[in-house]
């Protein structure tokens, strides 16, 4: 992690490599990929993988208005499952209220397209998605007279 006054950096590498029970009668293809789930969204992940990811980000105008560009790649274990995916996006922070926008870019990446079964079996998807978002601050008790 790089933190300087407006730069803002980080690199950072994982591996993991899961060993899971199946019956006798399993293929190696379901040997290659694990089950998992977020927010009841169920999909696979390769058993055995590295991952790198990287971002960047600048501060415009203080630490009120922030532009960032972040980059992930899954690889490894099985070529079916390799994945990437790209976000770039400027931050507004206020007050009261806080803007969001950002375009997401990826290979492979079910969140992201909703068309892939997972990271593999089939997930030969690139796919773009651009989010907006408007976050209020709604004060529902307070002490003294700040705004």
């Amino acid at each position: 992690m790089y933190d300087a006054g407006i730069i803002h950096a980080n690199l950072q590498g994982t591996f993991y490599d899961y060993q899971q029970k199946l019956p006798g009668h399993a293929t190696a293809n379901d040997l290659a990929f694990l089950n998992v789930s977020s927010w009841a969204f169920a999909y696979e992940i390769p058993t055995k993988a590295n991952m790198i990811s990287a971002s960047f980000a600048v501060d415009l105008i203080g630490e009120r208005l922030t532009a960032h560009v972040n980059y992930s790649d899954l690889s490894g274990g099985t070529t079916e499952a390799d994945s990437w995916i790209t976000s770039a996006g400027l931050r507004s922070f206020g007050k009261r209220m806080d803007l969001f926008l950002e375009v997401y870019y990826g290979r492979n990446d079910p969140q992201l397209s909703g068309a892939a079964s997972g990271y593999g079996r089939n997930a030969n998807v690139t796919d773009m998605r651009i989010d907006f978002r408007v976050f209020y601050h709604l004060r529902i008790a307070s002490q003294g007279s700040e705004d």
